[in-house]
């Protein structure tokens, strides 16, 4: 009975110390970004690939902001009323394969009371803003592939990024403006991975073995007192 209490101790603070070995673990996020500019915009995210070094990657957490700015000028309308000014920007990112990996819409409105007889009205549609983010997750087999480079060495991959404008202005009468449109976007990366097994225990597994250690041999020595 005694040995069967000595194996079931030492087996449970080995195992004890040994779990700290399959803690999760998350690699800082690697961020990038474009700077605000007039949309319509295509470019390139780049982040650095995981190194499987680190363990076994088990998902990615891929955060996208996007930030949308519109100004513009009312030339003339043809019938008093409110009228409702809106923009936006749709913001995608992008695998390699250019499958779409999120979209995030940053957009705004507003309203003005205009009237005909001021050509043009005395309204400027400027300095509108709006925002919009999400994090997207990736688990697949082949995306968690697609991420990983090589041992000690992973490089990097590229990430498609777009941001295409809109504008629109609705109201009782025929409108004549100009609307621009710019924006922005913020791109992030994180892995979410098992660390690889290590050998050496954490200080306080050490402790638990260690105790396990001077428990096991007083039941030894007091079985041998028995004998």
């Amino acid at each position: 009975m005694r040995n069967q209490l000595l194996s079931i101790s030492l087996a449970a603070v080995i195992g004890l110390g040994l779990s700290g070995a399959a803690k999760a673990a998350s690699t800082p996020a690697d961020v990038q970004t474009v700077p605000l500019q007039a949309t319509n915009i295509s470019t390139t995210m780049t982040f650095t690939k995981f190194d499987p070094n680190l363990g076994t990657l088990n998902s990615i957490d891929i955060f996208l902001a996007g930030h949308e700015e519109a100004g513009g000028t009312v030339n003339a309308i043809t019938s008093d009323g409110t009228y409702v000014f809106g923009s936006g920007a749709t913001i995608v990112l992008k695998k390699p394969n250019n499958s779409t990996i999120g979209v995030v819409l940053p957009g705004n409105s507003d309203s003005q009371a205009l009237i005909a007889a001021n050509i043009p009205p005395s309204y400027d549609y400027a300095q509108q803003t709006g925002d919009d983010s999400n994090t997207f997750t990736l688990t697949s087999g082949a995306d968690l592939a697609t991420f990983t480079g090589p041992a000690g060495s992973p490089g990097t991959i590229g990430l498609g990024f777009t941001a295409i404008g809109s504008s629109n202005i609705s109201g009782p009468g025929t409108v004549t403006a100009t609307i621009s449109t710019s924006a922005s976007g913020t791109g992030s990366v994180v892995y979410n991975y098992t660390p690889a097994a290590t050998e050496t225990p954490e200080p306080g597994a050490m402790a638990m073995l260690a105790a396990g250690g001077t428990m096991g041999a007083a039941l030894l020595r007091r079985r041998r007192a028995v004998k």
